[in-house]
């Protein structure tokens, strides 16, 4: 590969690079720490509730931790639930606090603390789609 870097703006090009190269840096972590955790899957005697809890927050599906372990990922499921193994929701203020956010995001995560106040039992989302005429 060939990378070509503009003489005019080389404080730029600089930045450019070191940026790509932390993000590698970031994504090539996350990968050794994944594998770590199947070695560690692959090689315990028993997938004990802390192991299990650990492969979860480091991403692994049910379905990857029942394939190292050799079990379908349904009893993986099982077992998780019946470890209180669940998702938590974490929250994302969308506004930066800079006033009371009316439509959060949230997204799940194998940690502790769930962070979503629940809402009215029944709740719905209105969703209107434009209308697409032919020509």
């Amino acid at each position: 590969m060939v990378l070509a870097l503009p003489l005019a703006r080389p404080a730029l090009a600089t930045t450019t690079i070191l940026t790509f190269l932390f993000a590698w840096d970031e994504f090539a972590w996350s990968l050794t720490i994944i594998t770590d955790r199947a070695r560690e899957l692959d090689q315990a005697r028993e997938l004990s509730a802390d192991l299990l809890r650990q492969a979860k927050r480091h991403g692994l599906s049910d379905a990857q931790i029942g394939r190292i372990r050799h079990l379908p990922a349904e009893l993986v499921r099982q077992l998780r639930h019946s470890l209180g193994i669940r998702p938590v929701f974490k929250t994302v203020d969308t506004c930066a606090a800079e006033f009371a956010a009316t439509t959060p995001y949230h997204y799940s995560s194998y940690d502790e603390e769930n962070e979503v106040i629940p809402s009215d039992p029944v709740s719905y989302t209105h969703l209107t789609l434009p209308t697409i005429h032919p020509v």
